[in-house]
């Protein structure tokens, strides 16, 4: 008995110990915050686009997701939807 308690407490020390595992993120710049979500957030005010051509965007990205369309395939469809408008990508 006294044998199973001193497993069960060095698995519960030892998991313990080890602590929550935080997801890698791309952090360069040590702010706590990735940089790839920091920058698509901060790129939206920078393209100054009309509700109409942000609505446009929204729904080709809704439309590919129902598609189950990859990353690449929606950031390729967004970027064509963008020239096609004449919106210039920083």
């Amino acid at each position: 008995m006294k044998a199973l308690l001193a497993v069960a407490l060095a698995v519960l020390v030892a998991f313990g110990a080890a602590g929550p595992v935080a997801a890698q993120v791309d952090d360069e710049n040590a702010d706590g915050l990735d940089d790839k979500v920091v920058k698509r957030h901060r790129m939206g005010p920078r393209l100054n686009l009309t509700e109409e051509q942000r609505d446009a965007v929204k729904s080709t990205v809704d439309e590919l997701k129902a598609a189950e369309a990859t990353r690449d395939e929606i950031h390729a469809a967004v970027g064509a939807k963008l020239e096609e408008m004449g919106v210039e990508l920083p």
